[in-house]
């Protein structure tokens, strides 16, 4: 009877415990969703599919590995994290870039980036990539507009110089 007692209560404190996860798991996202800093772009291309594999393009050149975050019916990606370890504390950070493509009429597109950014806080061994300890960090706007304009200069990779404006010839 006892050990039936015990086994009821072991079972509730689990359902709780997991309830009260799930919470703190969904309180956490929604913190995340107000805190993000997104960049924005809009850019004329004829097809999805080429906006598409240059976001790709632009992602793999700057360091970012493909993560599972990436659906082309979604029409968003999410790379893997870009790790840069350092031997101090909190100076060891890691990235994570995400992309999405809303359409905005007819060959038209609006494309947002953000860069999530963690710092490591493992202070005994910072280097040790089993060891680290991630905590959220302000996303890196600078790295999000950087991977735009990498999107942006595919589409677009010539450059209009025009030659400077020469006021009236003053006499000497």
């Amino acid at each position: 009877m006892i050990h039936a007692l015990l086994r009821a209560l072991a079972l509730a404190s689990l359902c709780g415990a997991s309830t009260s996860a799930c919470t703190s798991v969904a309180r956490q996202e929604a913190l995340d969703a107000k805190q993000a800093r997104w960049r924005t772009l809009e850019v004329s291309v004829a097809s999805d599919r080429v906006l598409w594999q240059l976001a790709l393009l632009a992602l793999q050149s700057q360091g970012y590995p493909l993560g599972a975050g990436t659906d082309p019916g979604a029409r968003q990606l999410e790379s893997g994290w870009k790790t840069d370890l350092q031997p101090f504390k909190g100076d060891g950070r890691r990235w994570r870039a995400l992309v999405r493509m809303t359409p905005l009429e007819p060959g038209r597109w609006k494309l947002e980036a953000r860069v999530k950014c963690e710092r490591n806080q493992n202070l005994v061994t910072p280097l040790d990539p089993v060891r680290t300890e991630w905590e959220p960090s302000s996303d890196d706007e600078a790295q999000a507009q950087i991977l735009l304009q990498h999107i942006r200069s595919r589409l677009q990779p010539e450059l209009e110089i025009q030659p400077a404006q020469r006021g009236p010839k003053e006499a000497r």
